[in-house]
C-alpha cells in the first residue's frame, strides 16, 4: 500500500506507522520542498501510477480552494482515494480562519474517509459537518528508546510556558504574569521560553518579559530548537507545561510531555484534555485563573514525575494506530478501485 502523506515528513506521520504495517509512505518524485507540493491536480494526473492513497493532515494552508478542489476533482478522476484526519479544528497560526474553516468544508465533505484524534473533536465534527470521524489515538513524539529515560530530580519544581513563535494562537506576558503569581504561591519556579526570532519582530513583547524575569523565581530562556533531540531536551528540562494556548484542537507537544514524564495542563476549550486521562485543565480566560492555575500546579507538582507511558505502553499503542489506518487505507482504496486509472 503505497500512501501519498501530506505533509510528506512530520514526526506524526512518521509514527502513525510500523515496519510491519505493510504501507509505504512515498516521497515525491519531484522532491517537494512544502507540505502542501503534493496537492497539485498536474502531480496527480503524472504520478497516479506511484502511490494508492492520499492522506491529508496539515500544511496546506498555502493552497488556494479552487487547487483544492481541482486537486480533489482529479483524484476522483484517476480513483485514488481521499483520507483526511482532523488535527486542527481551529488553524493555530492565524487570527482569521475563514480560509481554514472552507478547507475543512471541502475535506471533511468530500474525503473519503475522516479521523480524528479524539472523541471530543469526533463529536465536533459530527455537529458541524454530519460525519462521525474514526477515532485513533496521537503516537508518541518522544524516540520509542528514550522514553524510559529517567528524570533528573529537582529540588524546586519548574512550571514551563513556552511561547514559541507568538503565533496568533498563543496567550503572551500577560498569562505569564499571572503563571508566575501562581507557580511562585505553591513554591515552584516559572521558565518562558520563547523563540529569539519572535521577539526581533515584537520587541515589546520582549522588553515585558525581561522585565518579568527579573522577579523572583522566573527564568526567561531564548533558544530556538533545531532537532528532535533539542525539543526532548526542554520537556525533560521542566515539570509541568502549561500550554499557553487562546484556541486549538489537540497538541502533540502535550504527548512529548507525556513521553517525557512532564506534567500537562491544557487550555479549556480544545481537545487536548481528551488526549489523556492524566492531562489537567483550565480556563485561562477565568477571572480567578490564579488560583485554578497554582491548585492544578500543586496538584501536578504532587504527581511529580508520575510517568503515564511506558516505551512498551507507547510501542503497543503504536502498532495499534499503524494497523488501524493501514486498515483505513485498504478499505478507502477498495471502495474506489473500480473507478482506478493506472499508467
Amino acid at each position: 500500500m503505497r500512501v501519498a502523506s501530506v505533509p510528506r515528513s512530520h514526526t506524526y506521520t512518521r509514527h502513525i506507522g510500523h515496519a510491519d504495517d505493510g504501507v509505504e509512505r512515498i516521497v515525491s518524485p519531484a522532491a517537494a520542498v512544502r507540505a502542501s507540493d503534493l496537492i497539485d491536480p498536474g502531480w496527480v494526473r503524472r504520478h497516479r501510477a506511484a502511490f494508492d492513497c492520499v492522506h491529508t493532515h496539515f500544511g496546506i494552508t498555502d493552497v488556494d480552494l479552487p487547487t483544492l478542489r481541482a486537486w480533489r476533482r482529479e483524484l476522483r478522476e484517476v480513483g485514488r482515494p481521499l483520507v483526511h484526519t482532523v488535527h486542527d479544528l481551529a488553524n493555530p497560526h492565524f487570527a482569521d480562519q475563514r480560509h481554514h474553516e472552507r478547507q475543512l468544508d471541502l475535506l471533511v465533505s468530500e474525503a473519503d474517509i475522516v479521523l480524528t484524534l479524539t472523541d471530543g473533536a469526533a463529536d465536533e465534527v459530527q455537529r458541524r459537518w454530519g460525519r462521525r470521524p474514526l477515532v485513533v489515538p496521537h503516537p508518541h513524539i518522544v524516540r520509542l528508546d528514550r522514553i524510559d529515560r529517567p528524570r533528573t530530580a529537582r529540588r524546586r519544581a519548574v512550571v514551563g510556558i513556552h511561547l514559541k513563535d507568538l503565533r496568533a494562537a498563543l496567550h503572551g506576558p500577560a498569562l505569564c504574569e499571572v503563571a508566575a503569581r501562581s507557580a511562585r504561591a505553591v513554591g515552584c519556579t516559572l521558565r518562558i521560553d520563547v523563540y529569539p526570532a519572535a521577539l526581533d519582530r515584537r520587541p515589546d513583547i520582549g522588553a515585558q518579559l525581561r522585565a518579568l524575569a527579573r522577579q523572583q523565581g522566573v527564568e526567561l530562556q531564548l533558544r530556538p530548537y533545531a532537532t528532535d533531540d533539542d525539543f526532548e531536551r526542554y520537556v525533560r528540562s521542566i515539570d509541568v507545561a502549561v500550554l499557553p494556548y487562546r484556541w486549538g484542537t489537540h497538541s502533540g507537544w502535550a504527548e512529548a510531555c507525556l513521553d517525557a514524564g512532564t506534567q500537562v495542563i491544557a487550555p479549556a476549550g480544545t481537545h487536548i484534555a481528551d488526549q489523556h486521562p492524566s492531562i489537567q485543565e483550565v480556563d485561562l480566560a477565568a477571572p480567578d485563573l490564579e488560583v485554578a492555575l497554582g491548585e492544578r500546579i500543586a496538584r501536578a507538582v504532587e504527581r511529580g514525575g508520575e510517568r503515564v507511558w511506558t516505551a512498551a505502553g507507547r510501542a503497543r499503542q503504536r502498532r495499534a494506530i499503524a494497523a488501524a489506518h493501514a486498515a483505513v487505507y485498504r478499505r478507502a482504496v477498495e471502495a474506489t478501485r473500480p473507478h482506478r486509472l493506472t499508467g
